[in-house]
């Protein structure tokens, strides 16, 4: 996965050109950018409440009597002794965590749209008293004063998320803190003096629980710990006892903690399950949490905070305030009900689901989705509804407006747009459980996989700093389709990260390198030894995510952006492949990266992986970029990684190519006794392709003279070709659309060989050999910048090897 990189870090001279802000084609925001979190995507999964099915965000009302909470996107108020929710919103934006006034008699909560967030106060009929919205910015974790004056709220306005307070009477903001190097969220206030508790967050630095103390006008860090991505904290009246929830890298616990720096903190409940959002209940001296069990779906619960064992609090009746519409809904490509991915709008915008079914944001498209086996039913609020459905990157369908009052029973039908025999499909680079909110077991990964139409994947344990993510499933296998296999990413932020896929084998250590870890920090070792060890278990190892940049070799200042040990693993010949198609990275930029590669003769594969977060709320879906592997009659997991390792691939985020090159496909090669070659090829594409190109050793010599909208399209020709090197095909665009959940369209095939598999074009080899020779020196400068007067001879000696290869390619031995 990315990783996290700091700001206290990047203002180090030695690691400016490792965390430099550049114009990026990946995924960048959906929220209003805050300047001191690099990776949004954990920003708006971590920070951002979300959309759930079942109560999240519990919490009392000042008599104890009533809880209010999030699901469906809405608010709701359940009364305890009738066991009811009453749906007090009703809008078509999306509203999570509400927080009581003092008087009990207004709720305060954020309101999404699925581009900002604000705050509202309303009545307890749901009527809007008080609007708290900075423009171009994210207002969150809302909550009353205890004496009703204020609401405290956290805002990037500034730029970054900080500690600010409404006057309600007054109607007027004021700003609290402001930090520059981090993020200040979620106050918590209590008593009369403007005292509150919050929670401190920076990137490379501790998430800290610190106390302002409104009387002598002074902070102090209260707990302390690394990536807490789920934490939330509340108070009881005095102040003195903090609730929490705390990862023990396995699960998210509810403690007690006495307010003050280095007291313990006592577990009050324990679960396999994530406890998520504790409040106290301040009128019963209890604590309310939400969590979800094995069906996924949230519920809320209330334990003593004295201990003892938690009370499920069931909701028997909802009153959603307005009549609801059955409907009835059945996805299938023929006569055959098939598992499908489905987002379902309401004519006001809000988002639909059905019971039990996990429901997912796409950063991307800005729309909550699901999964179904191809049938499900929902229950509408008096609305018109619209559909979409897909199974894969190839097949979807959309529905007209759906009248819910008249119309019981929906059947959408896929259009099947590319299916061909002998074609499988992967994802090689995604996470189970890195920090979202769900608890996912490897069994849950299979209705994604036959939503997405996925064939095989290989999820990755990997560290969330010095937690090892689902080390526990490494073992874990499904032989049956669709396949899964776990992997393994190595995440030397400083050298690169690699994936290790094939045979579920575990490299030690999982990270090292000087930045962001404090253990194995200077360790003189290169990503080779990751590469080798992976070889020997029979693994494809693989850089991924490689290049951020459109032309990652424009000028010095991209090149030091290379992955420092990646051009030295190559012209080493230690590398099996390259994730050229992540929503992550660059596209383009890793195609550039790649070409030079095998213009170098050293024929590498492509590959992709999502590196999705299937236990986030709020991400996009595995398999929206994959490869596509030509495997023939064959379906085993040799076969498939023996494909690949050939370069009989295609990696796509949405078009689909077929390639010949005289009747040779990709992975292949043609003879070379002439020097005119006849090539047909065939695009699919559901987004509108810019760009259709055949290449002949990274250069394009052939492109079509319109773009392509929809549907298949079949092109020929004749080049000329060198007596060496490569030939392959690439198509991209500029705007996406569903099913794609990517930056912009972009498929690329593996090559075609000119006479033998690793043949080269000794002008070709030459220019790309002195261009990576030019990386690999800025890499060394770098390695010796960051190492300072600590040991690299090791890696000293590595570089030198590919270096003095790089010199004679670039003389014409």
């Amino acid at each position: 996965m990315i990783h996290f990189i700091g700001t206290r870090y990047a203002i180090a001279a030695v690691l400016i050109s490792l965390t430099a802000h550049v114009a990026v084609a990946q995924f960048s925001n959906r929220y209003p950018k805050v300047d001191t979190y690099r990776h949004h995507i954990y920003l708006e999964a971590f920070e951002f409440p979300f959309y759930s099915n079942g109560p999240v965000s519990p919490v009392a009302s000042p008599d104890g009597k009533a809880i209010a909470f999030s699901t469906y996107g809405w608010i709701w108020i359940y009364d305890k002794s009738q066991k009811k929710a009453s749906r007090l919103t009703n809008s078509g934006e999306m509203d999570f965590l509400p927080t009581w006034s003092a008087s009990g008699d207004q709720i305060a909560f954020v309101r999404d749209t699925g581009r900002e967030t604000y705050l509202l106060i309303v009545d307890l009929n749901g009527k809007e008293v008080v609007k708290v919205d900075h423009p171009n910015s994210s207002e969150l974790d809302p909550y009353f004063s205890p004496d009703g004056k204020y609401l405290y709220y956290s805002s990037s306005k500034e730029g970054t998320f900080d500690i600010w307070r409404y006057e309600i009477a007054a109607s007027k903001s004021e700003q609290l803190t402001a930090v520059n190097d981090g993020m200040e969220m979620r106050p918590v206030p209590f008593g009369s003096e403007g005292s509150y508790f919050f929670i401190s967050k920076s990137e490379g630095v501790a998430d800290r629980i610190k106390l302002y103390n409104g009387q002598n006008k002074t902070t102090t860090v209260i707990d302390e710990g690394r990536i807490l991505s789920q934490l939330w904290i509340d108070t009881n009246a005095t102040g003195d006892q903090l609730a929490l929830n705390w990862s023990n890298t396995l699960t998210w616990n509810l403690y007690l903690k006495a307010a003050k720096s280095g007291a313990p903190k006592l577990e009050l409940f324990d679960d396999e399950y994530y406890v998520i959002y504790p409040s106290w209940n301040r009128a019963n001296n209890s604590i309310l949490f939400s969590m979800s069990g094995k069906s996924l779906d949230f519920a809320m619960y209330e334990i003593s905070a004295d201990g003892g064992t938690p009370q499920k609090l069931e909701v028997d009746n909802w009153d959603f305030g307005t009549d609801l519409n059955k409907v009835s809904v059945v996805v299938s490509e023929g006569n055959d009900k098939v598992n499908a991915r489905v987002s379902i709008i309401a004519e006001n915008g809000h988002p639909i689901i059905p019971k039990n079914v996990l429901p997912r944001f796409d950063s991307q498209n800005g729309e909550v989705y699901f999964y179904t086996d191809g049938q499900f039913t929902i229950d509408v609020p008096a609305q018109k509804i619209r559909i979409k459905a897909s199974k894969g990157l190839f097949s979807s369908t959309e529905s007209d407006w759906i009248d819910s009052k008249s119309q019981k029973q929906v059947a959408l039908t896929l259009d099947k747009g590319w299916d061909k025999p002998g074609w499988y499909s992967g994802d090689h680079h995604f996470h189970l459980n890195y920090g979202g909110p769900y608890k996912l077991q490897p069994s849950d990964l299979k209705p994604i996989m036959k939503g997405e139409d996925l064939d095989f994947a290989t999820p990755m344990v990997a560290n969330l700093h010095f937690q090892l993510k689902d080390l526990e499933y490494i073992n874990w296998y499904s032989e049956e389709f669709p396949k899964i296999m776990f992997g393994q990413e190595i995440r030397s932020h400083f050298h690169g990260h690699i994936g290790l896929y094939g045979n579920n084998q575990l490299y030690y250590p999982w990270f090292w390198g000087p930045i962001l870890y404090e253990t194995h920090t200077f360790d003189d070792r290169t990503n080779d030894e990751v590469l080798k060890y992976g070889r020997t278990k029979g693994e494809i190892g693989a850089y991924v995510h490689p290049i951020s940049e459109r032309n990652p070799l424009a000028n010095e200042t991209s090149m030091s952006r290379v992955p420092i040990g990646l051009v030295a693993d190559v012209v080493n010949e230690n590398l099996d492949a390259l994730e050229v198609a992540c929503l992550w990275s660059d596209e383009i930029g890793s195609s550039v990266m790649y070409h030079q590669f095998l213009n170098l003769g050293i024929p590498i594969a492509l590959t992709a992986g999502t590196d999705a977060f299937p236990g986030y709320a709020r991400c996009m879906a595995v398999g929206t970029t994959r490869i596509m592997v030509n495997t023939g009659d064959k379906n085993d997991w040799d076969s498939y990684l023996d494909a690949i390792r050939k370069n009989k691939t295609v990696v796509t985020n949405g078009p689909m190519i077929e390639l010949t090159v005289q009747g040779r496909k990709p992975g292949e090669a043609i003879e070379q006794t002439m020097s005119k070659v006849s090539w047909e090829m065939e695009v699919y594409t559901k987004s509108k392709l810019e760009k259709i190109e055949v290449l002949v050793n990274g250069k394009v010599v052939w492109t079509a003279r319109e773009s392509q909208e929809n549907g298949s399209k079949k092109f020929s020709g004749k080049i000329t070709i060198p007596k060496g090197g490569w030939v392959a095909a690439r198509v991209y665009g500029s705007g996406i659309k569903w099913p794609q959940m990517d930056s912009y369209p972009f498929a690329h095939t593996g090559p075609v060989w000119i006479g033998k598999v690793g043949s080269t074009d000794p002008a070709a080899q030459k220019e790309s050999a002195q261009t990576l020779l030019k990386v690999l020196d800025l890499s060394w400068g770098r390695i010796k910048a960051a190492y300072g007067s600590n040991s690299v001879s090791n890696q000293e000696a590595y570089f030198q090897q590919a270096r003095e290869k790089l010199v004679r390619m670039t003389s014409g031995k």
